[in-house]
Parts: structure tokens; sequence; C-alpha cells
């Protein structure tokens, strides 16, 4: 960039002149009550030879460098795990009373009733609570009252199924 300091350059071209030139004799100044009327022979400062300037020229101005930035990451989505489709996963609750025969006539005071079940459901006969084992068998001991007997036996799972079957025996008088 140029920076042009004709004042100074002026300043300078005038003092270089003076430098220059013999130094001029001192005249008597007349004692007239009146100014002395100027004169044609009088020096001027010769005047700067012009120079040619020119205007600045723009120059161009990079564009702030952005700051970097971080790209965001993508948060992972778990993968999806296989699952069992929804008659799998619920499955048919089964119930079959194996021991005694339905409307069969016994002797005996007890009777001990036998069958099987969904592995993970809940029996009651007569509304005791029976123990299921893992392969889904139960048994349990009934006592009978002398005449007809009615056993009911429901299995029921934690998701709301529901399966009864009901006995009628008869014990005899002994």
């Amino acid at each position: 960039m140029k920076v042009l300091l004709v004042p100074a350059l002026v300043s300078i071209t005038v003092l270089a002149a003076a430098c220059s030139e013999p130094a001029p004799t001192p005249t008597p100044v007349p004692q007239a009550t009146q100014p002395p009327a100027p004169t044609a022979a009088a020096t001027q400062p010769p005047a700067p030879a012009p120079t040619s300037t020119t205007a600045p020229q723009p120059t161009a101005t990079q564009p702030p460098t952005p700051a970097a930035t971080v790209a965001p990451t993508s948060t992972p989505v778990p993968a999806p795990t296989a699952t069992a489709p929804a008659a799998e996963a619920r499955s048919e609750l089964k119930l079959t009373v194996s021991q005694p025969e339905n409307e069969s006539t016994v002797s005996a005071s007890t009777v001990t009733v036998k069958g099987v079940t969904s592995p993970d459901a809940v029996v009651s006969i007569n509304g005791a609570v029976a123990t299921v084992a893992a392969d889904g068998t139960f048994s349990q001991d009934v006592a009978l009252q002398p005449g007809p007997n009615r056993i009911e036996v429901l299995a029921s799972t934690f998701d709301g199924q529901s399966k009864s079957q009901v006995i009628n025996l008869i014990r005899m008088a002994s």
C-alpha cells in the first residue's frame, strides 16, 4: 500500500532548493513611514512538480476462516432382537385330568386327582392349590363325602388364561 505525503514532499523540495542557492546579501531596510510596495521581482517558491498519483487498488481480503466445528455423532440404535410371535409367546393353556374318571363310583374316603397342564400354570382343586411340576404334571388327594361329590380342577396363567374341568363322583357308603 503506497502512502503519499504530498505536503511533506513540497516542504522538502522548497527546503532543498533554498539550501542549494547562494545566500542573499542583506539589504538595508528603508526607514520610510509607508510600507514598501510589492515588486514584481519578488521570488516565489517554485511550485512542486505535479506527480501522478494512483488510487489505491482494493486488495482482496480473505474471509475469516470459520472455527472448526465438530460433526455430531449419531446415537447408536440397539439392534432388534428376535422375539417369538405373539402366538408362541402366549401359548394356549392346556388342562387334562387323567384320574379319576368323570361319573365314576368309588368306595374310598379319598381320591387322588392327577393331570397335566401348562408348566407355567397354577392349579387349584376345589379351591386348594396343587403343586405343578416342571413338566406340567400335578397330583393332589381330595377327601370325599358319602354320596355325590363334585371336584373342580381349575388351571390359570399369569396372563389371564384359565381352563377348568369338573369331575363328578359318587362315594358308596361302606
